[in-house]
């Protein structure tokens, strides 16, 4: 084996790392989507609010009275820290060392690393709709819209309905969205419609009566910025 045949172990270790990371932070923001659920939140900020901290843990008793005799980091996930934290070794996720920050780094990431229908629809849900439309907020180039709308569809998972919507939403706020929307296809406008008509049929407590009007609300008008009536 040459020099140029060598593996760089250091380097798969810290994509490692990266990875189980990104995998650990799926996972925490998912359960936290559900407990938002279950407190019947009264709004999409709310919402947002609970998925953004779910890396940060309570304090327990021996933290505020400083019994511990090590010193505590209180977010270690922004100082780049890894926490143990189980991951579901089931979930497909594509292996990426980090979230992409512009639309080239997607780009590269979406075709390169994402090798199934299942794998973009989870990079997606990873990156959530706040960083898709901050990534988009010039324009959705590529053809994006349409490839996004097809996968939602195909893939949906009931737990995962209200990520999608603000996916929808979030990407609805770009630059030029009504010039992507008017390049959809046929089978991608289809697509749309059907993928509306999916998250339409969410069933929510007779007590979530704000919840769901601004559900149903957010619904009516991806209908008509994707012009679906």
């Amino acid at each position: 084996m040459n020099e140029e045949e060598e593996i760089d172990f250091r380097k798969l270790e810290k994509e490692l790392s990266l990875a189980v990371e990104a995998d650990a932070k799926y996972d925490r923001e998912n359960s936290a989507k559900f407990r938002a659920v279950e407190q019947r939140v009264s709004s999409y900020e709310e919402f947002k609010d609970i998925v953004c901290a779910a890396h940060l843990k309570p304090l327990d008793r021996k933290d505020i009275t400083g019994e511990n005799s090590h010193k505590q980091i209180w977010n270690p996930h922004a100082q780049g820290k890894s926490a143990t934290t189980t991951s579901n070794p089931n979930q497909p996720l594509p292996l990426i060392s980090k979230i992409p920050k512009n639309c080239h780094e997607f780009s590269k990431v979406w075709k390169r690393h994402c090798n199934t229908d299942t794998e973009k629809y989870h990079l997606l849900l990873k990156i959530g709709g706040e960083e898709l439309g901050r990534i988009f907020k010039a324009e959705i180039s590529m053809g994006f819209l349409g490839e996004f709308l097809v996968i939602l569809h195909s893939c949906l998972e009931e737990r995962d309905v209200m990520e999608t919507v603000l996916i929808l939403e979030e990407l609805s706020k770009t630059n030029r969205f009504d010039l992507s929307v008017k390049f959809l296809s046929g089978k991608e406008r289809s697509a749309a419609s059907e993928l509306i008509q999916k998250l339409d049929g969410v069933e929510f407590c007779e007590q979530d009566t704000v919840v769901k009007e601004k559900y149903s609300k957010t619904l009516q008008d991806m209908r008509n910025k994707l012009l679906l009536q």
